[in-house]
């Protein structure tokens, strides 16, 4: 896993090997998100997450 850490917007990947487990902590917040592979992001691959 990957991430940038200290911008607005960062670049956060996440390689499954199907071997390992990750803890996350977001600040409360509406996050937007996409697939960055070219064109993807294009075609709808997009979405929103929603942290209480």
């Amino acid at each position: 896993m990957t991430a940038n850490h200290g911008t607005a917007q960062a670049d956060f990947h996440l390689h499954s090997s199907g071997k390992s487990e990750a803890a996350l902590t977001f600040t409360s917040g509406v996050y937007d998100f996409y697939c960055s592979i070219p064109g993807y992001k294009e075609n709808g691959m997009i979405g929103t997450i929603t942290v209480d």
